[in-house]
């Protein structure tokens, strides 16, 4: 997950669209797996913008990137509780598509299924349905721990949690 702050207060001097511009290419140049994660752009220091241009010229750049972009000012922290919830959003994307990656790996790998994993009968099996019932651990041996996507995730701000 990558986060883009963008100066576009105009204090630097700089182009705000050459900046996002510049980074990408960066990235791609620097390593395109790196370039390739999800990414958010926050046009930042809203609270000291003299060209309102600046803004709207970046937002547009952003946008045919199709990326999202968010205006936000750390100074008065404007717009950033909508950054933060879009960046768990991303990230809880980010889990549940990297689980589903580990567990088709899994299921290709002719070793089995891991110890405590889901049971599939054939190499293209389907895992089993792991919907929310009332004891998230219920079909799981006494004694072991519950895998990832059982637990609950401390990492999520309490008021973006579902399970508080």
């Amino acid at each position: 997950m990558l986060i883009h702050l963008v100066d576009v207060s105009g204090a630097s001097g700089r182009d705000p669209v050459t900046d996002f511009e510049v980074i990408q290419r960066e990235l791609e140049l620097f390593n395109p797996q790196v370039a390739a994660k999800p990414q958010l752009v926050a046009a930042n220091k809203l609270d000291a913008v003299d060209d309102e241009a600046r803004v709207k010229t970046l937002e547009r750049r952003v946008r045919k990137a199709k990326l999202p972009f968010f205006k936000i000012s750390g100074v008065t922290g404007a717009g950033v509780d909508q950054l933060l919830a879009a960046t768990w959003q991303q990230i809880a994307v980010s889990r549940e598509s990297d689980a589903a990656a580990a567990l088709l790996g899994e299921q290709d790998d002719d070793s089995g299924p891991p110890s405590g994993g889901p049971e599939v009968s054939g190499r293209h099996s389907k895992p089993k349905d792991r919907g929310l019932s009332p004891s998230p651990n219920a079909d799981q041996p006494s004694g072991s721990s519950p895998r990832p996507s059982d637990s609950i995730d401390l990492l999520t701000p309490r008021r973006l949690r579902r399970d508080v």
